[in-house]
């Protein structure tokens, strides 16, 4: 049967798993993409990519504290 357009990939705490676990294992979080297959975790220094300022980095900012 195929998948609903609406029907969700994954939820908020499939995404909040995969911060908590990066970060406790202190890998430098540069990008997390969403795809239709699952959640990639992209390491590096997100200091290099001025400008990138979104919601997403807000969140990430928000949940460091």
């Amino acid at each position: 049967m195929p998948r609903h357009p609406r029907d969700q990939l994954f939820n908020k705490n499939d995404f909040s798993r995969l911060v908590d676990s990066a970060r406790a294992k202190g890998l430098p979080i540069k990008r997390i993409d969403a795809k239709r297959d699952g959640l990639s975790l992209i390491v590096g220094d997100p200091a290099k990519d001025a400008g990138t300022d979104n919601a997403l980095d807000q969140w990430m900012a928000i949940r460091a504290d």
